[in-house]
């Protein structure tokens, strides 16, 4: 349960000493429901899984000591009840338990009493188990990610195991001394493969990327700025959240500046974006050079009377179709800078510089320049 809450909290890497521009909060609500999708991860996990071999001995009074080992062993049946998992600001991350918990084990047992040795196939139930773990949220001196089990509690209330086929009949009568000490094995083991698994995430935490493909050439990264905020009742994580060309990484010439960000205790997880990201992206788009289309006459509609040609736009210049008579044409349409975005309350507002080439296409494809459009910026005190 725990490695999967983790994995939902931290697909991200830590870089300190700026201000974010994406702020996400998870709120109780989402906690809860990312513990029912845990569950259901959890539960197809311990289903028809596989348990490590249990080997051990018991002194059988008199008659001396049984030497035992249980193998193969996969559950074949798994119940529990709804997972408990609560933020935790004691230790920086969350308290998660499972309680209630029953599984069948089927798998093989041999037994080695002096010279006797015997085997057959088994069934174990264990009854009533309950796990309590405390997991930390935390960062390693590179910056980096990481996870520590902070606390962990493991309980087996019973177990009860049928031994079937060689000399089962003789062991089952001494089944007590055998349940009590793989209850107590089990036992000892949770807590240790919880924190196996826990470790084994960090590790797969901290070679995670953290920069991803959007689109093309665009990618975004999203490292933390700061280590994630944990209370009674959120999450909450600050991202850098700055977009950049595969092309040729060209910083910016502005930086994020601060913003609050209060989230909704209503939803399961807001989400904040600053004006940074999407000037970030939007100056990248333009430095690489994808902020421009293409347009020709294939794309107009055959059903339109005005055609991509010289003739059309000769309503507008009378000369073009003198000088070009009947030439195909071929618009370029780009920005002549970064459009510039700024968040007001309610709107979103824009600068967006524009211009359009026109060439006309020739019958072996080479363009010739015709003319050009600006789109300027109008005067805000023009009406």
């Amino acid at each position: 349960m725990l490695p999967y809450l983790t994995m939902a909290f931290l697909l991200t890497t830590l870089t300190l000493g700026e201000n974010p521009a994406i702020k996400a909060i998870l709120t109780n609500k989402g906690l809860q429901y990312v513990t029912e999708i845990g569950a259901e991860l959890l539960h197809d996990t311990l289903d028809n899984a596989s348990l490590p071999t249990v080997d051990g001995e018991v002194s059988l009074s008199i008659l001396g000591t049984v030497y035992y080992t249980l193998t193969e062993m996969t559950v074949s049946k798994c119940d529990f009840k709804e997972p408990s998992v609560d933020f935790n600001e004691d230790v920086s991350g969350f308290k998660a338990v499972i309680s209630g918990l029953h599984m069948e084990v089927t798998g093989i047992w041999s037994t080695s009493y002096g010279i006797i040795k015997d085997g057959g196939s088994f069934v174990l139930n264990v009854w009533d188990v309950a796990v309590a773990s405390l997991v930390s949220l935390k960062m390693n001196a590179g910056g980096r990610p990481s996870i520590g089990c902070a606390g962990c509690v493991a309980d087996v209330g019973s177990a009860s195991i049928q031994f079937y086929g060689g000399g089962s009949w003789f062991f089952q009568i001494f089944v007590d001394f055998f349940e009590e000490r793989i209850r107590s094995t089990i036992e000892e083991q949770i807590c240790p493969l919880l924190q196996q698994r826990i470790d084994a995430l960090g590790y797969q935490l901290e070679d995670m990327g953290v920069t991803f493909q959007v689109y093309q050439d665009l990618v975004v990264d999203v490292p933390l700025t700061s280590f994630p905020a944990i209370n009674s009742s959120s999450l909450s994580l600050s991202l850098r959240g700055q977009f950049h060309s595969l092309k040729g990484v060209k910083e910016p010439p502005f930086e994020a500046q601060p913003f609050s960000f209060a989230g909704d205790v209503g939803h399961m997880l807001s989400l904040g974006l600053s004006e940074y990201t999407t000037n970030s992206a939007a100056y990248s788009y333009f430095t690489s050079g994808q902020l421009q289309a293409f347009i020709t006459d294939n794309m107009i509609p055959p059903s339109s009377p005005f055609r991509l040609n010289t003739r059309s736009f000769g309503l507008f210049i009378p000369e073009l179709p003198k000088m070009y008579p009947g030439m195909e044409m071929k618009l370029q349409v780009y920005a002549r800078e970064a459009p510039d975005f700024r968040f007001k309350s309610g709107a979103i507002q824009t600068d967006l510089l524009g211009a359009i080439k026109a060439f006309g296409v020739k019958a072996h494809g080479a363009l010739i320049p015709l003319f050009m459009l600006n789109a300027v910026q109008p005067d805000p005190g023009i009406e």
